[in-house]
């Protein structure tokens, strides 16, 4: 019993603490909570593919991100309140920078997408450009928590990366 605890642990432990920043052929899926005043949200779901081995001091990847999120304006001076809801479809590129932290994944990038906006009986459709800058940090190989700071999706951003 001793000797498949002590197999265990030397499979196991390792793996916990050498987790892989990203790397070209890797997919990743991440799922957040951002905030961008007055909305509520974004809340957001997105996917990227490592497309590039080191390319200068990092790696590039390619992506896209749903997001809806919730307007709501209270025009006290004219008596009136509205939500609008926003609802965002948009293509990511983004180079992560290779500092060789274990656990640490930094990132820039930028993306261009389209914004549907619909309020009461009307809806509009507006081209929503984003330029953003993140990390991620590896609890295990699979599972990472992130944070970025942009524009386009939200001003401040975080939740929970799984990589497969």
């Amino acid at each position: 019993m001793k000797k498949v605890i002590a197999l265990m642990a030397l499979v196991c432990v390792p793996s916990l603490l050498n987790a892989q920043a990203f790397e070209k052929g890797g997919n990743y899926i991440h799922a957040g909570f951002g905030v961008q005043p007055p909305s509520i949200g974004p809340i957001s779901l997105g996917f990227e593919k490592g497309i590039s081995n080191i390319v200068g001091i990092g790696r590039f990847g390619v992506g896209g991100v749903l997001a809806h999120e919730f307007y709501y304006y209270n025009l006290n001076y004219l008596g009136n309140a509205y939500v609008q809801n926003r609802t965002t479809l948009m293509g990511r590129c983004a180079y992560h920078f290779d500092f060789n932290i274990d656990k640490m994944d930094v990132y820039a990038g930028a993306g261009i997408g389209l914004q549907i906006r619909s309020y009461k009986n009307s809806l509009s459709i507006y081209p929503n450009p984003s330029v953003f800058g993140g990390i991620r940090y590896y609890f295990t190989d699979q599972f990472a928590v992130f944070a970025e700071v942009g524009y386009g999706l939200g001003y401040l951003s975080g939740g929970i990366v799984y990589r497969f």
